[in-house]
């Protein structure tokens, strides 16, 4: 399991957890614990540290580059409230 949050103003406190499956070729399905999201969502990830999150038309694909082998995302949260 792991857990998402997103910044997001028509709908905030978006801190979800998700499960995910390896499905191949550094590729991941990731199911969302979230009532607003359907479907599944796909994470790629890349040899330059990046990782992309695509899924339907209900979700943009995104970029993202890898911040620090460890977060720790309550205080993270706490601190950038």
């Amino acid at each position: 399991t792991g857990r998402y949050v997103y910044a997001d103003p028509d709908n905030p406190d978006t801190d979800d957890h998700f499960t995910w499956d390896y499905i191949g070729d550094n590729k991941y399905s990731i199911k969302m614990d979230d009532p607003d999201i359907s479907g599944n969502l796909t994470a790629t990830f890349h040899d330059d540290d990046t990782v992309t999150l695509s899924g339907g038309s209900d979700w943009n694909t995104e970029t993202f580059d890898r911040a620090s082998s460890s977060l720790d995302l309550d205080k993270f949260l706490e601190d950038h409230d």
